[in-house]
């Protein structure tokens, strides 16, 4: 009875697979269609934040005054991603959404090619689990981000897709261009993009050793991918010379917690259950022999492609111990299509190719994903959540705050007739005494230079304001500072909770202080 049972299960799925196979085209076209509405709900209901007015305040210059800009060290990652957002918004008009398009479109860029990848290598089922794979990951979150993250993972899985096919000798004449543009274009939009060639090196090593031969267009177009790195070495050089200050350092420590990072989600009791069942369902067709379809072996040289990505967030931090020492969890999300890709063939070939096992594994992330499909909460202006500091500013008193991440985007939501009155007081020897990196004053001090943001160095401002309030909202170095060189602060409020804002009064009797 219930072998009987579990046979007409096993037939029902074989039926929904070649049912999804017959319209994948269609299916993916659901999937990602809600993705990409998510995706923009969550972009217009997020306030900016500083790495973000950094990119918008930034690609309002031109292209000219922008590489300029880069080159003085501005900002740490190279242009693409601010270049795209000014086409963006001139063409979109400003806002959150233009302004977020480029690593939304990335991102789902990075679900399409995932998709493509694996049903040509599985069925419509497991490309599917595939795409949604993508959605459990920290991808997601940098989908929506005006940051050059989800352009990274974009070009990454264009990389690794054009690349497969140009090996596998279908339409060389358009796959070996688009893996160089694909590749260069990572490079110019974020510097560890340039790990994406890695797996691509390893795959056609391996290629070329079982082949005896070597694939002269494919390292072409890898060759000529680095050399479109060549205008971007005095970029490099300007970012490399704020590494030894850098806000954070790179350890070997950070192996498991950047991956825990980029794949947490996964670890969820659901997705956990739903795996043991499919290798369960898996287990029993096999030894029914139901599985209609043998697993197909991957060639080796994807196979290696694959297992690079895999551990690529771990040779991406050996690399920056070993160099820069600069490395941040987020710029692993370069890893993130490989791996989802590499996920779900594995599941494929342990649950033997069973029907059932992959409708269980794709219905429970296609559950998962539909469960978080709710209305983003609207938009909330950050600045009108702060009354006391919109009050202290009305009255006409200069404020100071004294959280570098914190003051952009309060300037930014500050309404324009009182942002001349609100500051970020800079002094990047102070702040890498208190805080250990002068990073962030460092970045506010040259994008001063080209925006209008009140950011100016501590001692001439204390010289001409020697009585002034503080906003003390986000870690920072001011209020230290000035009890240990004995300013009379005085807290006159507090705003939602005082281990979050407090507003001070501060007193300076003498504005030369020592830095």
């Amino acid at each position: 009875m219930t072998v009987n049972l579990f046979l007409r299960i096993d037939d029902l799925a074989g039926r929904a697979n070649a049912w999804l196979d017959r319209h994948a085209l269609a299916a993916f076209g659901l999937v990602g269609l809600v993705i990409a509405a998510m995706t923009l709900s969550m972009a217009a209901s997020k306030p900016l934040w500083h790495d973000e007015i950094y990119t918008v305040l930034l690609a309002r210059l031109g292209a000219a005054d922008l590489w300029t800009a880069t080159r003085s060290g501005v900002d740490l990652s190279p242009p693409l991603n601010t270049w795209l957002t000014h086409v963006a918004v001139s063409a979109a008009g400003a806002g959150r959404v233009p302004t977020r398009l480029p690593p939304a479109v990335g991102f789902w860029l990075a679900v399409a090619f995932a998709f493509e990848f694996v049903r040509r290598r599985s069925n419509t089922t497991m490309a599917l689990a595939a795409a949604l794979l993508l959605c459990f990951t920290a991808g997601y979150r940098y989908s929506y981000e005006a940051r050059g993250y989800g352009l990274m993972m974009g070009f990454a899985a264009l990389s690794l897709f054009a690349w497969s096919e140009a090996a596998a000798g279908r339409r060389r004449g358009l796959y070996i261009p688009v893996l160089a543009l694909a590749l260069a274009a990572g490079y110019w939009n974020q510097y560890y993009g340039l790990f994406a060639a890695a797996p691509l090196i390893a795959g056609e090593i391996v290629r070329a050793i079982r082949d005896r031969r070597i694939d002269v267009a494919v390292w072409a177009a890898l060759g000529l991918s680095f050399l479109t790195l060549v205008p971007l070495v005095p970029l490099m050089r300007a970012a490399a010379s704020l590494a030894p200050t850098f806000w954070r350092k790179a350890a070997l420590s950070d192996v498991f917690p950047t991956y825990a990072f980029l794949f947490d989600s996964l670890l969820y009791p659901p997705f956990l259950w739903a795996g043991l069942i499919a290798l369960l369902l898996g287990a029993i067709a096999r030894g029914l022999r139901l599985s209609h379809v043998s697993p197909r072996a991957l060639p080796r040289p994807e196979l290696a492609a694959l297992v690079f990505y895999v551990a690529l967030p771990a040779i991406q931090i050996v690399a920056a111990v070993s160099t820069t020492g600069v490395f941040v969890p987020r710029y692993a999300l370069l890893a993130v299509p490989g791996v989802c890709i590499a996920i779900a063939l594995a599941a494929v070939r342990v649950t033997h190719a069973s029907d059932v096992a992959q409708i269980v594994i794709a219905a429970t992330l296609a559950g998962a994903f539909a469960a978080t499909v709710t209305i983003p909460p609207s938009f909330t202006n950050p600045a009108r959540q702060r009354p006391a500091l919109m009050q202290l500013l009305a009255q006409g008193h200069r404020v100071a705050v004294s959280g570098g991440l914190m003051y952009l985007q309060l300037w930014y939501y500050t309404p324009p007739e009182m942002r001349e009155r609100l500051y970020y007081l800079a002094d990047p020897g102070a702040a890498l005494t208190y805080t250990g990196s002068d990073t962030i004053d460092q970045g506010l001090i040259g994008l001063a230079k080209w925006s209008r943001i009140n950011v100016v160095e501590r001692p001439s401002f204390t010289e001409a304001n020697p009585e002034f309030r503080i906003y003390a909202s986000g870690s920072g170095w001011l209020v230290a500072w000035l009890r240990d060189h004995n300013a009379p602060v005085e807290q006159i409020g507090v705003e939602l909770g005082a281990p979050i804002l407090v507003v001070g009064t501060l007193v300076i009797r003498q504005a030369d202080h020592p830095r």
